[in-house]
């Protein structure tokens, strides 16, 4: 229960979930787990479930085992390793057993095929519905796209307003800082983009790489290192465009807050950014291809956007609504 848009997913579902259920969540534990506290979400600590060290392997089963006594009538997965422990433990066949996939894999064919055998698999999108079938052969997939809550604290961000006083474009990264996000490609990129700022929210493996970087090459007059935000719409509806210059994703959960919110998007050519990103509701660029970055954001802080922004906007109002998502959780629960 780190920060992430799998874990705020969890979040969402505990948060609505709880009118009618009894809730239990287990994970490694993380900084989210205060989330759960608050919505007075129960919470078990268990080892990391994707070690392969033999002692904890055994520690996640006898910890998992005596869990699984309470005899929940749902148990929802969000990560494989995890179905696949539940896969071996569940003996009861009045269990619900539900799996989401968050993001497109090619890897552990076998263990994914059997530890999804006989689940209600849902994907958090059409490309990754694509990919469990074809990398998979598993054809029974529903797909529940990601929704998220627009109802946030609306705050004044100063260091973003007095950029904007400079009349200079503001461009914003907020995710995690890793090498699946893609920070590198957008550093090396912006090194070349005159009269803007960029403002990056997050935490991760590389925010060292990333201040050594703003450091080493003198661009901390227009790279702004924020930390992570409790308040991501709040960030994305301040910045003019963000980017997100992904490797690979699942349905990424910060494009569709910049949909809701009327922010203009530019992200990479990966499948799943383009499930919700096209010419008409914003700018696409070629992965890893620093050059083609450069070139989209001059060009974009050049353009008249507000068309590619209401399109968006229409997109989210028609696809990917908060209570939409809510909704068809509740029929697979029920």
């Amino acid at each position: 229960m780190g920060l992430g848009g799998t874990e705020n997913i969890i979040l969402s579902l505990c948060k609505e979930m709880k009118k009618d259920y009894d809730i239990t969540v287990v994970s490694a534990g993380g900084a989210n787990v205060v989330a759960l506290e608050k919505m007075n979400i129960k919470h078990i600590t268990i080892p990391d479930i994707s070690t392969k060290n033999p002692i904890k392997v055994f520690k996640i089963i006898k910890d998992l085992k005596k869990i699984l006594n309470n005899n929940f009538d749902i148990v929802h997965t969000h990560h494989r390793m995890a179905a696949f422990y539940l896969k071996l433990l569940i003996k009861s066949n009045n269990t619900k057993f539900i799996h989401t996939m968050h993001n497109s894999f090619f890897d552990k064919i076998k263990m994914t095929r059997y530890a999804l055998k006989n689940a209600t698999v849902v994907a958090c999108g059409n490309s990754v519905k694509e990919n469990i079938q074809t990398v998979y052969n598993i054809s029974d997939v529903v797909v529940i796209n990601n929704g998220i809550d627009i109802h946030y604290n609306k705050e004044c961000i100063l260091e973003i307003k007095q950029e904007r006083q400079k009349n200079r474009y503001v461009f914003g990264f907020v995710g995690r800082l890793a090498k699946q996000k893609g920070i590198d490609v957008l550093l090396n990129a912006f090194k070349y983009i005159d009269n803007a700022a960029l403002f990056i929210y997050g935490d991760g493996e590389q925010k060292k790489i990333c201040d050594d970087y703003i450091k080493l090459n003198g661009l901390s007059n227009k790279i702004f290192m924020m930390g992570k935000t409790d308040n991501p719409l709040n960030v994305i509806e301040q910045i003019d465009c963000l980017i997100l210059p992904s490797r690979w994703e699942g349905l990424p959960l910060n494009i569709i807050e910049a949909f809701a919110v009327k922010t203009l998007v530019l992200c990479s050519d990966i499948d799943n950014n383009l499930e919700l990103v096209d010419d008409q509701c914003g700018y696409v660029f070629e992965k890893d291809n620093v050059h083609d970055l450069v070139e989209k954001m001059n060009s974009l802080m050049n353009d008249d956007s507000k068309t590619k922004i209401d399109n968006a906007f229409d997109k989210y109002i028609k696809s990917y609504t908060y209570e939409d998502f809510i909704t068809k959780y509740n029929e697979i629960y029920k």
